[in-house]
């Protein structure tokens, strides 16, 4: 079974359940989970084409991951969305995000949409009433 996406060579939504699943029992301090949505990425493919869209998505994905620290993951969940488990505050990742993509001789100015999950879990909370908002996002 494959574990990562071939595109962004990140994690893919069933590894990143599986990732958040033991991350949410080894740090009981809690995490953020950022669900990142490229704004106007269809407008991307449709005026530009299909190899413009990878190589934005790719280079999305690039950024986000200088980005982790020492314990975080993301992953692609979605055509055009990430998801991230961090501890870092989301402006990080916003300003990333919006600099200029320089594709196909074009500079593209992105931005992105992000909704932020903030988990403080126990062992007696975390099945019922921490996963239980990520997993209906994620499905």
């Amino acid at each position: 079974m494959h574990f990562h996406d071939a595109l962004t060579r990140l994690p893919n939504r069933l590894h990143f359940m599986e990732l958040l699943d033991a991350a949410l029992t080894a740090r009981p301090e809690g995490l953020a989970i950022f669900f990142i949505d490229l704004d106007r990425f269809q407008q991307i493919n449709g005026t530009l084409g299909y190899a413009a869209g990878d190589e934005l998505l790719k280079i999305a994905a690039q950024r986000l991951r200088s980005l982790l620290g020492e314990g975080d993951f993301a992953g692609r969940v979605g055509g055009d969305e990430f998801a991230v488990a961090t501890s870092s505050k989301v402006e990080r990742y916003l300003i990333a995000l919006r600099k200029p993509y320089r594709i196909l001789q074009n500079e593209l100015f992105v931005t992105a949409s992000i909704g932020v999950a903030l988990f403080h879990c126990t062992e007696s909370t975390r099945l019922n009433y921490c996963a239980t908002p990520t997993w209906r996002w994620l499905r």
